[in-house]
């Protein structure tokens, strides 16, 4: 195709009009997109500027999001710690109504124990830890004159400890002695001499001999069944004289047994601060001396307090050399509520509390995550991941608290468990202020990033953004500018329009 002759103003005219028509669609895009900066071709270093911007703050957005979902699963431990503390508080007001329940003496002013093991073994005691069979442990008591001491709690089962040296000392050191029962079989001269020791049995301590029988800060517990029916369980059967001096004896959970707290064969007692306690069931009757035998024997009693829930006469039954006006020092408290059933309305709220304790920590979870029960939550700051905050979990159950099922058989078990939930409260609230600081930092964090990414996207707008007025006025001027270029192509074409005229 041939090519158009223009005049050369015609052509001036014309590329001034291409160039403001060119122009005019760059305005129209920065006026559509709101940018003047739409690629990299606008403005290199803007356009990648503002992009690293914006794919920062797309970054943050996206830990914006992880943080808030930290903050719901802190905020779930937090509300869970309020309403568990709630449930503990209330438990610790149950334990201290039952406080309230019986008038048990406290066993502290009977039995107390003294942690002397280290002095007895510098004295020249045998010590004895928890690595002896009960086998080695009976053939050390066989012994005459032979002095022990405990280093640890022993518990040897269903097995019997026989005690057959003469002058045996028995010291516990306070700790705990665990066995179907402990006889004293010795049948020559000699004292037995048991100190500073709990004795937990089935069957009570059967003092065979006759001989000397001494007892001094010893606690006699026999939770077992005897087996002589016509006799009913005991905590000491005694056929030699014996010396009890702060002494503590509780025959429990004895059902259709009569309780008996120290039965006497033909043999002289000497009692000095002493407390029987006996739980009897059913037909079950306590009984917290009697004597057997047919011959009078002498029973010396100083301080002697009796807790039962059904009781013979004052307690004492048999031929003693002693008459009921020497009584005088014999408290004797006669309660049918007396025993474990004094507190099982109470045990049994508490138990349930705990139990919903338990459950309420168990639900305490956000997508899948406890902090309640050890499990750690990091939540990440910054896009490389170099600033964070590691939760630490923490179980808080009642196990790991130390609480557990409780079984309250006088104030002095009361008063373990008052000590345990206090020091379980006083945990629960350190670990709240631990992840209460933990949710105000994340809380900060959210609104510091929130504030981060405003400045980002503001800063990469700054870069990109058009200034609206200033785009409009130059589409004004540029649509004005294309009038003028056009009307002034028209004049140009006036030359050529004359000389068509001439045809």
């Amino acid at each position: 195709m041939s090519s158009i002759s223009l005049t050369s103003t015609m052509r001036a005219n014309l590329l001034i009009l291409q160039q403001t028509t060119s122009l005019m669609g760059v305005t129209q895009k920065n006026i559509s997109t709101g940018k003047n900066v739409n690629s990299a071709i606008d403005n290199p270093s803007s356009y990648y500027t503002a992009r690293f911007l914006d794919n920062r703050a797309n970054d943050l957005n996206l830990l914006l999001d992880s943080i808030g979902q930290a903050i719901s699963t802190v905020k779930t431990a937090t509300e869970a710690i309020d309403t568990g503390l709630s449930f503990l508080e209330q438990a610790l007001s149950v334990v201290e109504q039952s406080l309230s329940v019986s008038t048990v003496i406290s066993n502290e002013e009977f039995v107390q124990f003294k942690a002397n093991s280290a002095e007895l073994i510098a004295e020249g005691y045998t010590s004895v830890d928890s690595t002896i069979t009960v086998d080695e442990f009976n053939e050390l008591l066989s012994r005459d004159n032979v002095q022990i001491v405990l280093t640890e709690n022993l518990d040897f089962g269903d097995s019997d400890i026989n005690i057959n040296g003469s002058n045996v000392v028995l010291n516990g050191g306070g700790y705990t002695l665990k066995g179907n029962s402990v006889r004293i079989g010795y049948l020559g001269d000699g004292t037995t001499e048991i100190n500073n020791i709990t004795l937990e049995t089935a069957k009570g301590v059967n003092h065979d001999a006759y001989r000397n029988l001494k007892l001094n800060n010893v606690k006699i517990v026999n939770n077992g069944i005897n087996n002589r029916v016509e006799q009913g369980m005991w905590g000491i059967n005694s056929r030699g004289d014996s010396i009890l001096e702060n002494v503590i004896i509780e025959v429990k959970n004895s059902q259709n047994y009569n309780a008996i707290g120290i039965r006497l064969y033909q043999a002289n007692c000497k009692l000095n601060n002493v407390k029987i306690d006996l739980l009897t069931r059913d037909d079950g009757v306590g009984r917290g001396i009697i004597g057997d035998g047919g011959d009078e024997k002498e029973l010396l009693i100083s301080n002697l307090n009796i807790e039962a829930n059904s009781v013979d006469r004052l307690g004492i039954l048999g031929s003693f050399a002693l008459n009921d006006d020497e009584y005088k020092d014999v408290s004797v408290n006669i309660d049918e509520k007396f025993g474990e059933n004094d507190y099982a309305y109470y045990t049994g709220q508490y138990d349930e509390i705990v139990r919903q304790y338990d459950n309420l920590v168990e639900d305490a979870t956000y997508k899948g995550v406890n902090l309640l029960k050890a499990d750690n939550l990091i939540v990440n700051f910054n896009e490389d991941r170099s600033s964070k905050l590691k939760i630490i979990g923490k179980d808080v159950s009642s196990g790991s608290l130390g609480l557990k099922p409780v079984l309250w058989n006088d104030k002095n078990d009361i008063g373990k468990t008052l000590n345990d939930l206090r020091s379980s409260i006083n945990l629960l609230r350190d670990y709240a202020s631990e992840i209460g600081n933990s949710y105000s930092i994340l809380v900060s964090r959210e609104n510091f990033t929130n504030d981060l990414i405003n400045v980002l996207t503001e800063g990469a707008d700054k870069l990109t953004l058009a200034d609206m007025n200033e785009e409009s006025a130059n589409m004004l001027a540029l649509q004005t500018r294309q009038q003028l270029a056009i009307n002034a192509l028209s004049l140009a074409s006036q030359a050529s329009k004359s000389v068509l005229e001439l045809f």
